[in-house]
């Protein structure tokens, strides 16, 4: 079965070549959508990528990829292949694109085709009427997108090179360091209005806590990520940069899934979050207080508390993040979610066994 998907991020790729061909053996070819490159190159002058070029693959993707699998099933989709090519299932990551390459497609092809909206960690409004179907990880998409149209929520799977085999000690080393893994942290350096389950719409600025945080000297805090104080570092490369943590702080008020909130609780370092934030979103079912993560009132007084608690004994930090490390041993159960996906897509879009 051949599958066409764009590309959006290369840890969303990632994600989607791990559950349809990975898991599910589906054959993968991958165009770019996301720049004004798709519409003007139309006549095939060069391939549809533009962001997700061949030497850019190291850098954005290939952390946790089996390489062999990637190199007999993923194929570079051409407009040739997009004008010519029969496909069985086409998976936008980028919906607002999907009508675009659509028309692209000769009718003959498209009548068959089965086009299946795909969320991770942005939420997204999902043009129904060309959709036969939405898969999701970001929970707010799922709940609200129509019961008309069949959907799913299932976990994104997170790069498998962050499981690590052992877990990595903290020392006296890292133990007052707290990392920061929101990409352009500086840019939250606004007043958010962010709805709180408890007491309705509140206003926050969560680079000024960070700030006052800092500020108060005893810790070193980090932040990586494009336009952050200590840069940003290939995605294979990751799981060594969170290990120089000791815990890790995720102040985000738009979050979606959480892609740094799994890959933390991975290296065993647990995370401080703002409290009630993740309450309905995916990520909330695995913040589990005080054993992968401490929700922290919305100012800096009280996550200081919260951070003087946990390094305030090397042993128990190690002892409490050991915990970490091992609940995120078992959860997400990713290969059961496969199993969710597949017995789905069999009887509610495509109505017919397509599995052996």
């Amino acid at each position: 079965m051949n599958v066409l998907t764009d590309f959006h991020h290369g840890a969303l790729l990632r994600s989607i070549f791990y559950l349809f061909t990975d898991r599910l053996g589906f054959n993968l070819d991958v165009i770019d959508i996301k720049t004004g490159n798709y519409l003007s190159e139309k006549m095939g002058v060069r391939s549809a990528f533009s962001n997700f070029l061949p030497q850019n693959f190291e850098k954005q993707t290939s952390g946790g990829i089996d390489l062999d699998v990637w190199e007999k099933k993923v194929g570079l989709a051409t407009f040739k292949d997009l004008e010519e090519k029969k496909y069985d299932l086409y998976i936008p990551t980028i919906p607002a694109s999907t009508i675009h390459v659509l028309n692209l497609m000769k009718e003959k092809n498209r009548r068959d085709l089965k086009v299946l909206a795909f969320t991770g960690n942005d939420h997204m409004q999902i043009d129904e009427s060309i959709t036969d179907g939405l898969i999701s990880s970001d929970e707010m998409t799922y709940r609200f997108a129509s019961n008309e149209i069949p959907k799913i929520w299932t976990v994104q799977e997170i790069g498998r090179h962050f499981y690590s085999s052992k877990y990595h000690e903290i020392t006296n080393e890292n133990q007052y360091t707290i990392g920061c893994f929101i990409n352009a942290l500086p840019l939250y350096n606004q007043i958010s209005k962010v709805n709180s389950i408890t007491e309705g719409e509140k206003e926050i600025n969560t680079y000024e806590i960070w700030k006052e945080c800092e500020n108060n000297g005893k810790f070193i805090f980090k932040s990586y990520g494009h336009g952050c104080a200590n840069g940003s570092f290939a995605d294979k490369d990751l799981n060594d940069v969170y290990y120089d943590s000791g815990s890790i702080w995720h102040f985000k008020v738009s979050e979606g899934w959480g892609h740094s909130l799994l890959q933390s609780m991975a290296a065993g370092r647990i995370v401080f979050v703002l409290d009630q934030i993740f309450k309905w979103k995916s990520a909330g079912k695995y913040l589990i207080p005080e054993y992968t993560a401490f929700h922290c009132d919305w100012n800096s007084i009280d996550t200081l508390k919260k951070i003087e608690y946990l390094t305030s004994d090397l042993d128990r930090m190690n002892e409490m993040s050991y915990r970490c490390w091992k609940i995120a041993q078992m959860i997400p159960d990713y290969e059961y979610e496969a199993e969710r996906v597949k017995i789905w897509l069999e009887k509610e879009i495509f109505k017919k066994t397509i599995f052996n």
